[in-house]
């Protein structure tokens, strides 16, 4: 009977010893496995996160160059009412400086309009990509990021359209002027010219100012983006220290019950 007990007892240990390696091993591969998803999940985080920057860095440029463009628009429009304003009456003498004016709209004023449009297109397609990318982030838990008013892009092209008919009519009057189908630059053309003028940069000022408002906003979501992207991978990196530590305190636990079981069968071995 008292052998048979001593048998018992060896295997009740040497199982103990047996189960505790087994928990040993398997935390190790846990340890191991916590840090490959880290990397996954890390890596996916990222590309998503690049998408939104990639996307963020398109339409930071097409609107700042826009408002480049817009701003040498309002400066050149600016130069060009005062000229209209100095030229006046007594076209045939300024007839030189009405060709010049009328070859400075098509140089220079004309292609920074269309420069504009060119400019917002990418940003628009910019932003609608991270109107999808932000409406799927968003659908997680306690993460929310406002998105880019696509409307003001739109809106800003829309003017762009209208501003084109504004200059093509401008223009018109302008070369009509300048191959000299008129002798008198009349009030009556001349308030032409100025009323056309003013509602170009009323365009322009309007789009100058949304697409101010929206930089101002891509400029946010960009910060709150690189933010996010810190602390998402910071929450990443703690869950995955905490879980190593975790399982570092069952291996060191079952170093214990090792130890432990092992004392044990020396003792009885010594008996």
């Amino acid at each position: 009977m008292k052998r048979a007990r001593s048998i018992l007892s060896f295997l009740g240990h040497n199982t103990f010893v047996l189960i505790a390696v087994v928990v040993m091993l398997a935390s190790v591969l846990g340890i191991g496995g916590v840090w490959y998803a880290n990397r996954l999940v890390t890596d996916i985080t990222l590309k998503v996160f690049g998408v939104v920057e990639t996307g963020v860095s398109i339409a930071d440029q097409g609107v700042t160059m826009a408002l480049n463009r817009i701003t040498e628009s309002r400066e050149e429009l600016a130069l060009i009412q005062a000229d209209i304003h100095t030229l006046g009456k007594h076209l045939q003498e300024n007839h030189p400086a009405l060709v010049a004016l009328s070859e400075r709209l098509d140089q220079r004023f004309g292609p920074s309009i269309e420069a504009i449009q060119t400019s917002l297109e990418p940003a628009q397609d910019a932003l609608t990509s991270i109107h999808a990318t932000l409406v799927v982030i968003n659908s997680i838990p306690y993460f929310q990021e406002k998105v880019p008013n696509l409307a003001k892009v739109q809106s800003t092209l829309e003017d762009v359209a209208g501003l084109s008919a504004d200059v093509r009519q401008l223009r018109t009057t302008l070369r009509a002027m300048a191959e000299g189908k008129a002798d008198t630059l009349t009030s009556q053309t001349e308030d032409l010219l100025l009323r056309i003028l003013q509602r170009i940069d009323a365009r322009l000022a309007r789009m100058q100012k949304n697409l101010e408002n929206l930089l101002d906003q891509i400029h946010t979501l960009q910060a709150h983006i690189q933010a996010r992207k810190r602390q998402v991978l910071f929450g990443y990196n703690l869950v995955s220290v905490a879980v190593t530590l975790l399982f570092l305190w069952i291996i060191y636990s079952q170093i214990v019950v090792i130890r432990l079981h092992i004392a044990r069968l020396k003792d009885r071995s010594a008996l």
